[in-house]
């Protein structure tokens, strides 16, 4: 069993992103993304996401109010988004 790595202080970027110290990202494991929830005021807890299907994907969105149509009209702005910038538009 894999030690756990002491609680870290970490800064937010001005994206709001936070940087995860080596020793916890190799703790967790091998995993793209990860869910954030508000566990209290004053609390995140994040978790490695876990779906492998797009069945599980569509069951965990489903549980939290995101329909496919929602994630078809995501990824069509994604999409827009992505072929701007790539013409020099953003």
């Amino acid at each position: 069993m894999k030690k756990v790595p002491a609680p870290a202080l970490r800064k937010l970027s001005p994206q709001r992103q936070v940087t995860l110290p080596n020793a916890m990202v190799a703790w967790m494991g091998e995993t793209s993304h990860i869910t954030v929830e508000a566990v209290n005021k004053d609390q995140l807890l994040l978790t490695p996401a876990l779906a492998t299907t797009m069945a599980q994907v569509d069951h965990y969105m489903t549980k939290r109010g995101v329909t496919s149509e929602i994630m078809a009209e995501a990824m069509r702005i994604v999409r827009e988004r992505k072929e701007g910038a790539e013409e020099g538009g953003e």
